[in-house]
């Protein structure tokens, strides 16, 4: 009898960890907010193989239920300032993200010390093609990255890297 309660306790505790360790705070989302610098990287529609890197600043502020809006600004390699916007919502039960308008399942949810990691999947289009889409945010205290991977429906078998946001947070800027 004994052995069972030890086993039902090691049992319960490690779930329980397991639990915590795949959960989404409020504090995570509150950590997002501030200003950050770094860079986009993006595969070319063009070919699907170029790649070009972009100064990028990023701004992001909470609205309301705890909607993440983003708002980017960065400089095309032909001189064009592009300024963007887009918000970021992760429902009640942790089971998807909103972004950028679609939808996504949240596969995974883990974290590496200080990082949480969150890789999200949907169906859609990508350069006019027919997609899986995988999105993973990388978010800590002083970095993150939003990963955009694609893998085309009509035969590639691999992902490939679309853009991949990567930043950190400003610290003399005021948040």
């Amino acid at each position: 009898m004994r052995t069972i309660l030890i086993l039902l306790f090691f049992s319960f505790f490690i779930t329980a960890a397991a639990q915590k360790k795949g959960t989404i705070t409020k504090k995570d989302i509150e950590l997002a907010v501030g200003n950050w610098q770094g860079n986009l990287l993006y595969t070319d529609y063009k070919d699907d193989s170029t790649q070009v890197t972009l100064k990028t600043s990023l701004v992001i502020s909470t609205t309301t239920n705890d909607t993440l809006l983003l708002k980017s600004c960065y400089t095309e390699p032909d001189g064009n300032v592009v300024k963007d916007s887009a918000f970021l919502y992760i429902n009640d039960s942790a089971s998807q993200v909103t972004y950028t308008g679609d939808v996504y399942s949240i596969m995974r949810v883990r974290r590496t010390g200080s990082r949480l990691i969150i890789v999200t999947t949907t169906d859609g289009k990508d350069n006019n093609r027919d997609a899986e889409i995988r999105q993973t945010f990388t978010l800590s205290a002083k970095s993150f990255s939003i990963l955009k991977q694609v893998r085309y429906l009509d035969g590639a078998e691999d992902f490939f890297m679309r853009h991949q946001l990567t930043v950190l947070k400003n610290n003399t800027a005021k948040d």
